[in-house]
């Protein structure tokens, strides 16, 4: 009969900003934490679509008085693997490396999220960049009918201050060419603590 295995204990706090921190001990020489951010596609406001997906990108583009290079050279330098990205509810932050490298990876991922350099002469790269995400649905059948599906079952009420669920998190071409500066940190203002969950192991 094989042995039983005993669950791992988990601990779970929520801290006074409203920031759910989940921790499993593990031994090993590694770390791995996600950030959920409950902000996604989803949450685009109307006719701004894509706004959530071209933020993330835009917020790794310096923070803490390190620009774009500078910053992905201290990502590079822990020797951490660095992933996430936007999804129709919520944005994630992922980073996985050796334990001793645990609270520099958390401070600049900190970093990214809390004073980000946000330089407006990289936007039209982001944005381009997205139009291209766009181009490549057409080449994509499955993704064209997940689209359409969406748009389907789940259609955007008229005068709804959020564009929902029915577009890709890329956005829309209209949405893409309205984006600027200004509106993408209005749109920066709906992250925050609460809500927020951070998964570690280590």
């Amino acid at each position: 009969m094989p042995a039983r295995s005993h669950p791992i204990p988990a601990h779970l706090w929520t801290l006074p900003g409203g920031l759910t921190v989940a921790f499993e001990r593990r031994s090993g020489p590694g770390f791995a934490f996600d950030l959920r951010v409950p902000v996604g596609s989803a949450h685009d406001p109307a006719g701004q679509e894509g706004a959530s997906g071209v933020l993330e990108e835009w917020l790794f583009k310096g923070a803490a008085g390190l620009d774009a290079r500078a910053l992905q050279d201290a990502f590079d330098d822990l020797g951490v693997r660095r992933g996430g990205g936007v999804g129709p509810e919520a944005t994630r932050f992922s980073v996985s490396g050796l334990l001793a490298d645990l609270r520099a990876a958390l401070t600049l991922t900190a970093s990214v999220l809390n004073s980000p350099d946000l330089p407006e002469d990289e936007l039209p790269i982001l944005t381009d960049l997205a139009r291209q995400d766009l181009e490549g649905l057409l080449d994509s059948p499955a993704d064209l009918l997940a689209t359409l599906a969406r748009q389907t079952a789940f259609p955007t009420p008229p005068g709804a201050p959020l564009s929902g669920y029915g577009h890709p998190a890329s956005g829309t071409p209209q949405g893409l060419e309205a984006l600027t500066p200004a509106s993408l940190r209005a749109h920066l203002e709906r992250y925050g603590q609460a809500g927020s969950v951070l998964g570690l192991v280590a």
